[in-house]
Parts: C-alpha cells; sequence; structure tokens
C-alpha cells in the first residue's frame, strides 16, 4: 500500500512538469525575464504548409517578449523554406536535424549557429 501511494504521488507530480512555459500557434516556448526561446516547434501544425516562419515577438502575461533562441523542431517534409527573424541569436546544436529545406532566410546578423544545427 505505501509503493501504491509514492508511485501516484510520483505520477501526480510529474504530470505537472512540463518542457515549456507557453504554447502558441505550434510554437512551445520557454520564458525569460526579457525574452522567450522557442523549445520545440510542432511541425504538425504545419503541415500542408511550405513556409515556417518563426515569430519576432510573443505577448505573454501582459508582457512583449523577442524571441531569441531557437532549440528544436520536429521533423515535417511539407516545409521547404524556413524564415528566421533580426532577434534570433542562437540556434542551438540539432535544431533543424535531419531536415531539407529548399530555402532558408536568415535575417539576423548576430546569429550563433551551434554546430549541427542544420544537419541531416
Amino acid at each position: 500500500m505505501k509503493w501504491h501511494l509514492i508511485l501516484l504521488f510520483v505520477f501526480v507530480i510529474f504530470q505537472n512538469v512540463k518542457a515549456f512555459d507557453f504554447y502558441s500557434d505550434g510554437f512551445y516556448f520557454n520564458v525569460y525575464e526579457n525574452s522567450a526561446s522557442v523549445a520545440f516547434v510542432d511541425t504538425c501544425y504545419f503541415m500542408n504548409k511550405q513556409t515556417l516562419e518563426f515569430p519576432e515577438k510573443i505577448k505573454y502575461n501582459g508582457k512583449t517578449l523577442v524571441v531569441d533562441k531557437i532549440f528544436k523542431i520536429s521533423p515535417c517534409r511539407d516545409i521547404k523554406k524556413l524564415i528566421i527573424h533580426k532577434y534570433v541569436r542562437l540556434i542551438a546544436p540539432f535544431a533543424f536535424a535531419n531536415h531539407v529545406f529548399e530555402r532558408v532566410i536568415i535575417n539576423s546578423d548576430t546569429l550563433e549557429i551551434c554546430d549541427g544545427a542544420f544537419i541531416s
């Protein structure tokens, strides 16, 4: 009986743990004091759309935050064009791993692209 209660407690705790702070239109965001990052992109949301454009800013709890980091997107063959706006400062390792884009537009001039970010 004691183990059942412990397992139930652990299950309840892990149900409330999440890897992101905010979801909007296929994007999962982590929110920081003055900025936000794209933790994950659910590309199923973008099926039948050929362009994936990251948002420049989001509104969270009444505050406008710049999206300045990209960490991971899930695979999707439909996406042919990728647009990264001027505020993005970091693309994490393997963020776009196993993706093949026909066109990538990067509008940032101070962008750090980590090793393996676009590896396929």
